[in-house]
């Protein structure tokens, strides 16, 4: 396999939605950078439910062979019921190549997303590159099976380090990762999260590894946002209780491991951060920010702070 190898972990959880999978299939077949490997994981899909998705694959498998369709089964029963992130951690398991990204099925990318991303990482010599991605909002529909796309706008605003600690503002299919550049151990997900898991993935990555938000401003995708409320985000202030409860207690999950996770001296060193501080929490970093003890290099867009993300907020 070339070293320039793009491999895309696609999650995909039920049968029903291969509608919205074909879409993000389609949308990495026509990734103009080459090679392209796709490792689509299956959550416990039974044989019959696998044989039938391989004969669904064959069209799409048969537009170029050159962007590899694989399919992974995860078949494993212990654990969470929704196993997001062990499929990921079995993507990557998977994985030979250098250049890792995460796309969910019901996601999409533009055509030239992974040529900018994997430009950036090859010019800034950076472990991870960000590009900026759009909110659809979505309006379900039986007849439709996507959905019809009835709007389009930026929803995540930052540009670095200090952003993302703060407020997450860089989906799994904005960011690609150089396997090269990161510790073995560091790109698994921890397979306990039922939420909030790229995030808590991302606060671990751009602690300790230097990160390229140059790209942040050029849109490479578009996040799904469905108005029937499937996806795991609430959307609406009357979501039901049970979502927003579990989001509230997995925010509090978050804040902990913020308290938790030491910031590297390389990456204090990439902030200005002078001298570096041994110990230096993300949760602390981000008071001392505040309090103006730190000032560092890189600048939020929204001064004085990115506004966090309120998911009751993003639709009417």
């Amino acid at each position: 396999m070339s070293q320039d190898t793009v491999e895309t972990i696609v999650r995909f959880h039920n049968p029903a939605s291969f509608p919205e999978l074909a879409a993000a299939l389609m949308s990495l077949i026509a990734q103009s950078w080459r090679p392209l490997r796709v490792l689509l994981v299956t959550q416990r899909f039974t044989p019959d439910q696998l044989e039938a998705l391989d004969t669904a694959l064959a069209p799409y498998r048969a537009i170029d062979p050159s962007a590899e369709i694989v399919v992974v089964p995860y078949t494993r029963r212990d654990g969470l019921a929704d196993a997001r992130s062990a499929l990921v951690n079995a993507g990557i398991a998977q994985a030979q190549g250098r250049y890792i990204g995460v796309l969910d099925y019901d996601d999409t990318l533009y055509p030239d997303a992974y040529e900018i991303l994997v430009r950036e990482l090859q010019a800034s010599g950076c472990a991870v590159a960000c590009g900026g991605i759009a909110m659809k909002g979505v309006a379900i529909s039986a007849a439709v099976p996507l959905g019809i796309a009835y709007a389009r706008s930026c929803r995540w605003f930052g540009q670095g380090p200090v952003d993302i600690f703060r407020s997450g503002f860089c989906p799994f299919h904005g960011m690609l990762l150089d396997r090269t550049r990161i510790a073995a151990e560091d790109l698994c997900l921890d397979e306990g999260l039922p939420m909030s898991e790229d995030y808590e993935w991302q606060l671990r990555l751009w602690a300790r590894y230097p990160l390229s938000c140059a790209m942040i401003d050029r849109i490479i995708g578009d996040y799904r946002l469905r108005d029937d409320g499937t996806n795991t985000v609430p959307i609406r202030q009357d979501a039901d209780d049970r979502k927003r409860n579990q989001w509230i207690r997995w925010g509090a999950e978050i804040e902990a491991r913020r308290a938790r996770i030491e910031v590297a001296p390389a990456i204090q060193a990439r902030l200005g951060i002078d001298p570096v501080r041994p110990g230096l929490t993300i949760r602390l970093l981000l008071d001392l920010v505040d309090r103006g003890e730190i000032v560092p290099s890189e600048q939020p867009i929204l001064l004085p702070r990115v506004t966090p993300y309120n998911p009751s907020k993003v639709m009417p």
